[in-house]
């Protein structure tokens, strides 16, 4: 074997292992966040709160954040109909006042954030959009499935994460209606 071959195998050995590197790279980093659902029930009302946590090695931006509602249209398909802009949280377990959530919100690695609303908020907000006469939306029902839908700087998707409301919750919503 002369030097030019050998220089060969080995060139072709280390650009393969490079290219393993560089893909395992770029996998690594498109999770770059995790949503924990983490509700509380009582007798009348619910809390629906959620830990959005970095777990990429990059910081992003969440530029917008929403709960929606998902209502069946007359053709029988689950759309978007209403949304709210949930609570920021000091913590999961607490009694603390909730705050506004102000974005864009920058998370940088291993940095979480608490968002979350209650039932109260998510009924006083059907009630207003059912006030509202809205010609595309007038015959649509609602439905107890939520989206909590983030989009952030990394990704032009929208990250959503599904939820349903308890079904006494759903009640009130129709009683409203």
């Amino acid at each position: 074997m002369n030097a030019t071959l050998l220089l060969a195998i080995y060139g072709s050995i280390l650009s393969t292992i490079l290219g393993f590197i560089a893909i395992y790279n770029f996998l690594k980093e498109r999770r770059i966040l995790s949503v924990e659902k983490h509700f509380m029930y009582d007798i009348d009302s619910a809390d629906y709160n959620f830990l959005i946590a970095n777990i990429s090695a990059r910081p992003f931006t969440i530029v917008d954040c929403m709960v929606s509602n998902l209502a069946m249209t007359e053709a029988g398909k689950l759309e978007p109909d209403w949304g709210m802009e949930p609570s920021r949280l000091k913590s999961l377990f607490g009694d603390e006042k909730a705050a506004k959530l102000v974005l864009p919100h920058t998370l940088h690695p291993g940095e979480v954030l608490i968002v979350g609303t209650d039932s109260e908020a998510i009924i006083e907000q059907f009630s207003i959009h059912a006030a509202l006469s809205v010609a595309v939306t007038k015959n649509w029902t609602p439905t107890k499935k939520m989206n909590l839908e983030i989009t952030h700087s990394m990704s032009k998707e929208i990250h959503v994460t599904a939820f349903e409301l308890e079904e006494n919750e759903l009640d009130r919503l129709r009683k409203k209606n």
